[in-house]
C-alpha cells in the first residue's frame, strides 16, 4: 500500500508601504486571510514560520530590496524550505518590473514559483508576457500620476501661487481659503520669530552654536526632529525668507532658468540675507582642519534616549557639560508635541569616560579585538554574497530577455511588413528592450557592501598599533574619531536601582553598540556594520 504524497509546502509574503497601515489593520489582515484561505483550498501546508511580512514595525517601500521580511523569505527559499510563494498582488511583491523579474529569477533558481492571487497567470511564456505587461502598466500609471502632480504644481507656481503639499518652510504656515485650499504662505506666529532670530544669530555665530542653542531651548523644528548644522544651513540658504518662494530649486538645483519664483511675505531683508551668506562663505573657508581643536562633546550625535527614542542634545549648566533629552523639560516636550521624558541630564564627562574605558579595554585585548573584527568582516562577506547572488540573478534575467528579443526579432523578419502581427512584434520588442535597459541600470546601481571589509579591519588594527602605547593620553578629538571609526552608539536609560552613577544625583544604564562586539558584559549588544 503506497503512502499518500506529502503536502506541498508554501510560504506567504505580505507588505504594506506605511507602518500605520499595518497598525490599523489596513491591507495586511486582508492579505493574510486571503492567502491562508487559498493555501487551505489547495491543500498546501503553510507553517507559521513561513509567513513573511514587511511594514509592521517600519515603513516598507516596494522599491526597497533589503526589507527584512523579504530577505528572510529569500533565505528560507535558499534553504529549499518551500516550493510555492503566495503573494496577494503584483505590487505587494515589487513596485517595478525590474525588481519583480530579479526576485522571481532568484526564486526560480531555488525551485520556487510565485503565485499571485489577484493575477493567477501561468508560468508559461504567454503568462510571463501578460505579467510583464501588467507590471509595466502599473509602473506607467504611477509615473503618470507623479508627472501629473508635478505639472500641476508647476502650473500653480507659474500662476503666482505657492504649490501646497508637504511641510511649509520653518517660520511659515500654509495660508488657506475658506474651503481649506492652500493659497500661499504666511508667517507662523509661533515660529517666525525664531526664524528671524536665527538669521540675526548667524551674523555673529557659527551654525553649530545656533543649532545647540535652539536644541537646548527646545525650539520645535519643522519635522519634529533635532536641530543640526544641516537644519540651520537649510534655512539660512533658502531665499524664501526674503520673500521669494522658488519652485524647482530642489528638483533642478543647477538649472536656475527652470525655477519659478512666487512672492511671499518676507521675514528678513535682502541685505541681512546677503550678510548671512557672506558669513557662511567666510566660515566655510576658515573652518579648522581635522585634528585641530578638541571636540567638546565626544559622543555628540551618538547617544539616544531609551525612554522616548530622542537623540540626546549637548547642553551646559554652570560650566558643566551634559547630554540631555530635551523632552525631560515639560515646556520643551509641549513645544515638540511629545510626552514628558523621565531621563535626567547625563553628566558628559562621566559617560565619555565610561565609553572610552569600554573601547580602550577592547582595543588593548589584541586577541579579543581580532576575533571581534573577524566576526564583523564575516557579516560583511555574507552581505557581499547576497549582493553577488542578486547580481547573478540580474545577469541571468538580462540573458533571458536578450534571447527573447532575438526570437522576436527573427519572427519580425518573417512577418509581413505593416501587418498586425508585425506591429505586435515590434511593440513586444520595444518592451523587451526597455526591460533590458532597466535591468542593466539595476545591475550598474548595485553597490558593494558598506560593512567592515578585511582591509578596513586591518586599518583598525594598524590604528590601534599606532595609538595603543599612548591610549590613555589620546586627545578628545582622537577619542571622538575612534568612536566614529567604530560606529559607537549608546542607548541611555534612567536606572536608579542598578545603573551606574554618571554625575552626583542619578544612575543610568547604557547599551553600547558598535561595528564590533565590545567587551563589558551582557548589557553591551552587537550592531552589525551597516
Amino acid at each position: 500500500m503506497s503512502l499518500p504524497p506529502e503536502p506541498l509546502v508554501c510560504a506567504t509574503y505580505e507588505r504594506v508601504s506605511r507602518q500605520f497601515q499595518a497598525q490599523r489593520g489596513f491591507s495586511l489582515a486582508a492579505q493574510a486571510h486571503s492567502l491562508e484561505a487559498y493555501a487551505a483550498e489547495q491543500g498546501w501546508l503553510l507553517p507559521d514560520d513561513l509567513r513573511f511580512r514587511d511594514g509592521v514595525d517600519d515603513d516598507a517601500s516596494g522599491a526597497d530590496w533589503d526589507l527584512p521580511g523579504l530577505q528572510a523569505m529569500l533565505e528560507a527559499a535558499r534553504q529549499r524550505r518551500f516550493r510555492v510563494l503566495l503573494v496577494w498582488d503584483l505590487d505587494r511583491f515589487a513596485r517595478s518590473l525590474t525588481k519583480a523579474l530579479v526576485l522571481e529569477e532568484q526564486l526560480r533558481k531555488y525551485g520556487v514559483r510565485v503565485h499571485y492571487l489577484r493575477v493567477p497567470v501561468e508560468d508559461t511564456p504567454e503568462g510571463r508576457l501578460l505579467k510583464h505587461q501588467l507590471f509595466s502598466i502599473a509602473e506607467y500609471e504611477r509615473e503618470k500620476i507623479a508627472l501629473r502632480t508635478a505639472l500641476g504644481k508647476l502650473q500653480k507656481a507659474r500662476n503666482g501661487a505657492v504649490p501646497g503639499g508637504g511641510k511649509p518652510p520653518f517660520g511659515y504656515r500654509w495660508a488657506r481659503d475658506q474651503h481649506g485650499r492652500v493659497t500661499g504662505l504666511e508667517p507662523d506666529p509661533a515660529t517666525a520669530p525664531y526664524a528671524q532670530e536665527l538669521f540675526t544669530l548667524l551674523e555673529t555665530q557659527p551654525t553649530e552654536a545656533v543649532a545647540r542653542l535652539f536644541e537646548a531651548r527646545g525650539v520645535p523644528t519643522t519635522c519634529g526632529g533635532r536641530w543640526s548644522n544641516a537644519a540651520v544651513l537649510a534655512i539660512a540658504k533658502n531665499p524664501v525668507y526674503t520673500g521669494r518662494y522658488t519652485y524647482g530649486r530642489r528638483i533642478r538645483p543647477h538649472d536656475p532658468e527652470s525655477w519659478v519664483t512666487v512672492p511671499v511675505p518676507p521675514l528678513v531683508s535682502e541685505a541681512q540675507w546677503r550678510r548671512v551668506q557672506e558669513q557662511l562663505a567666510r566660515r566655510r573657508h576658515q573652518r579648522r582642519p581635522a585634528g585641530g581643536a578638541e571636540a567638546p562633546y565626544l559622543l555628540q550625535g551618538l547617544l539616544t534616549c531609551q525612554h522616548c527614542g530622542g537623540q540626546l542634545a549637548c547642553t551646559e549648566n554652570n560650566g558643566t557639560r551634559y547630554y540631555t533629552c530635551l523632552r525631560h523639560f515639560p515646556s520643551a516636550a509641549r513645544r515638540q508635541g511629545k510626552p514628558w521624558c523621565p531621563l535626567p541630564p547625563v553628566h558628559a564627562g562621566d559617560v565619555e569616560a565610561a565609553a572610552w574605558a569600554l573601547v580602550s579595554s577592547t582595543l588593548l585585548d589584541r586577541a579579543y579585538l581580532e576575533a571581534a573584527l573577524a566576526a564583523a568582516t564575516e557579516r560583511t562577506q555574507e552581505q557581499a554574497a547576497r549582493i553577488a547572488e542578486r547580481r547573478e540573478a540580474i545577469e541571468r534575467e538580462i540573458a533571458r530577455q536578450r534571447s527573447r528579443l532575438e526570437r522576436v526579432t527573427a519572427e519580425r523578419i518573417d512577418a509581413e511588413p505593416g501587418s498586425e502581427a508585425e506591429r505586435a512584434l515590434r511593440t513586444l520588442a520595444g518592451q523587451i528592450e526597455q526591460t533590458i535597459v532597466r535591468l542593466t541600470a539595476e545591475l550598474e546601481a548595485l553597490a558593494p557592501p558598506d560593512g567592515l571589509t578585511a582591509a578596513a579591519a586591518q586599518d583598525v588594527l594598524a590604528f590601534v598599533d599606532d595609538v595603543t602605547t599612548g591610549l590613555a593620553a589620546a586627545t578628545a578629538q582622537e577619542r571622538r574619531e575612534l568612536f566614529q571609526l567604530l560606529r559607537l552608539r549608546g542607548v541611555v536609560r534612567h536606572d536608579p536601582e542598578h545603573g551606574q552613577p554618571y554625575g552626583r544625583k542619578h544612575r543610568f544604564s547604557i547599551e553600547w553598540d558598535a561595528a564590533i562586539r565590545l567587551r563589558g558584559g551582557d548589557n553591551h549588544s552587537l550592531l552589525c556594520w551597516a
